[in-house]
């Protein structure tokens, strides 16, 4: 299968919707060893970078996300959500106490969770009660288990995580990376592949030398590896950006952790000058494998 476009389902095209990541810290707590997003470094002056994302805010239907690290071991996450104007989405492990996550939604009762489990990290009837308690509070929350093989309830777990899907509750099987992870057995891994279904994108590719169209989740292209965008034309500054934990803005998150030059800082530069020339155009892909939050749309431009 060659991948030829990525278009959001739910939203075609996506008329002055505007994605924001903000990696408010690098911090977390968990230290996972199939994750390189972790460290100490933790966003300051973040008014500035609040005062950015509510400007944008006026210009564009923004969602921000809330990125790490862990956002919510930010000292100020709190302040920070109170006094910003835009929708947001959290990631987060729900490793603090659910009197935190209650502050949360009540400082933001709109807001959306994206919430993952790991298994050498936390119980999982401990993280189960949680998610359970949460999705009857937030207005949507999305579960993402990360399944590792050295941890063999991960079929029973993830079963009795979905029973909690609703409108507002989707799930997401993702396997993990590391050096002891073993290869899931044939029956396993098409079951693991079968969970890879939903409509959240449209992806157009050529197969068998015929171009044909599938409604599908993010996760099925990771899945697939299926996640090569280089020489893609893509949405990056026209539809999203990345904040960085310094106030550097990147296309995505690959660009950042790649040390491609960022496209402007937040504390040094006019923001609202730069955040217009961004905005205008997207960018060809210089990456051989997207490893980010999936920006769309994405368009191949060349045909390698």
């Amino acid at each position: 299968m060659k991948i030829l476009e990525v278009k959001d389902y739910n939203h075609m095209p996506p008329i002055n919707r505007y994605a924001i990541t903000w990696e408010i810290n690098t911090l977390c707590n968990y230290d996972c060893d199939y994750c390189d997003l972790y460290g100490k470094e933790v966003s300051h002056n973040t008014d500035k970078v609040v005062e950015f994302i509510n400007y944008v805010g006026t210009l564009k239907n923004v969602k921000l996300t809330l990125f790490g690290g862990e956002p919510s071991l930010h000292p100020l996450i709190l302040t920070v959500l109170s006094n910003l104007k835009v929708k947001v989405e959290m990631y987060t492990n729900l490793s603090k106490s659910l009197s935190f996550y209650d502050k949360v939604i009540k400082i933001k009762p709109d807001i959306e969770l994206e919430t993952s489990f790991h298994p050498s990290r936390e119980k999982f009837d401990t993280f189960y009660d949680k998610v359970k308690y949460l999705s009857n509070k937030v207005s949507k929350l999305e579960i993402v288990y990360m399944l590792d093989t050295n941890y063999l309830t991960y079929k029973q777990d993830y079963l009795k995580i979905k029973e909690l899907c609703s409108d507002s509750v989707s799930s997401i099987i993702a396997k993990v990376e590391h050096s002891d992870q073993k290869q899931l057995s044939e029956e396993d891994e098409a079951w693991y592949l079968e969970e890879q279904s939903g409509e959240d994108i449209n992806i157009a590719y050529e197969d068998n030398g015929e171009t044909k169209t599938k409604e599908t989740i993010s996760n099925y292209l990771f899945a697939n590896s299926l996640n090569h965008f280089k020489y893609f034309m893509c949405g990056c500054g026209v539809h999203n950006i990345f904040i960085a934990h310094d106030g550097l803005v990147y296309p995505c998150l690959d660009y950042r952790r790649r040390s491609v030059d960022p496209y402007f800082g937040i504390h040094e530069d006019d923001f609202k000058k730069e955040f217009k020339r961004i905005s205008t155009k997207g960018i060809v892909c210089k990456m051989n494998s997207c490893s980010s939050e999936l920006g769309v749309p994405k368009k191949r431009v060349l045909n390698v």
